[in-house]
């Protein structure tokens, strides 16, 4: 029996609760070997599966200059994977040497307050968005010094008009990884979600292959994970209720299944051996000032 860990009952981005609507037939098929899509060559503004910290920021800047980057970490071991780690300023002093690298937050867009004053004269504050919303999240394995990016998720929420229609988000989309080998394509009420499964071999699958290997078809970050899970990597378009031709927001997410898996023991692993020096740290600056008590 495959162990599978799941994932922490954090919100979920937009789009994950939308399985709830009936799916299409899968039109995914197969390619030819020799174009068979390469999940290597897969990535969500610019970031690609395995980069280091350095290579992630530096792709996330010459995607978008505008970006507000920062570094996130985590304290604890057990954690589960795929979580929104802390600045290391918001962590207290006394759980910074026990803190590691997990992830990276990339935002731009970020509101701004506008008030009025109320009836009562008292102002009435709320975030206004001028402009468009965009959060990218990276992933890394946890072990210091040899982090790699194993998840990377793009979410973009449209506040200007006129907002982009989903024939023209798709096509976009099409044209940079491959409508022919999609593995699943369901369509619901308020949007599309489009899916390329890989299996351990990177290989594409095909909806009856995935469902014959036990692969989620997600939206967004999958709820479980498992030794020896393959890639993914999944698009959800969302629209509102007035017009599901529309726009409102789109989801990209590229994760690697089994590195997420194996990211919850590394968590372990490396807040076990930062405590240890921690301590160790402690008792020499002890014996150093050992006090004068008497017994």
């Amino acid at each position: 029996m495959q162990m599978r860990f799941r994932l922490s009952d954090r919100p979920r981005v937009v789009g994950l609760a939308l399985a709830l609507f009936a799916a299409l037939p899968a039109a995914a098929q197969t390619a030819p070997a020799s174009t068979e899509f390469d999940p290597a060559t897969a990535d969500v503004a610019g970031v690609t599966l395995g980069m280091t910290p350095d290579q992630a920021i530096a792709s996330l800047k010459n995607f978008d200059p505008e970006f507000e980057i920062t570094k996130k970490y985590l304290t604890g071991s057990g954690l589960s994977y795929a979580l929104d780690g802390h600045a290391m300023q918001d962590i207290p002093e006394p759980d910074r040497s026990i803190s590691y690298f997990d992830d990276l937050s990339a935002i731009k867009g970020t509101p701004k307050v506008a008030c009025t004053n109320g009836a009562d004269g008292i102002p009435q504050c709320h975030n206004s968005h001028a402009d468009d919303q965009e959060t990218i999240k990276v992933w890394f394995s946890r072990t210091p010094g040899q982090e790699r990016v194993i998840g990377v998720q793009r979410d973009k929420i449209f506040n200007k008009d006129p907002k982009p229609p989903i024939a023209s988000l798709k096509a976009g989309m099409f044209s940079k990884y491959p409508k022919e080998q999609i593995t699943y394509e369901r369509k619901f009420g308020s949007g599309d979600t489009i899916g390329w499964l890989f299996d351990s071999k990177r290989k594409i699958l095909s909806s009856s292959a995935a469902k014959s290997k036990g692969s989620d078809e997600t939206e967004g970050l999958p709820r479980t994970v498992w030794a020896g899970g393959g890639i993914c990597l999944n698009v959800v378009f969302s629209s509102n209720n007035r017009n599901d031709e529309i726009a409102d927001r789109f989801l990209i997410t590229l994760y690697d299944a089994d590195a997420l898996y194996k990211s919850v023991a590394q968590s372990k692993t490396v807040t076990d051996a930062l405590k240890a020096q921690s301590n160790a740290k402690e008792v020499e600056k002890s014996l150093k000032n050992p006090g004068q008590t008497k017994f």
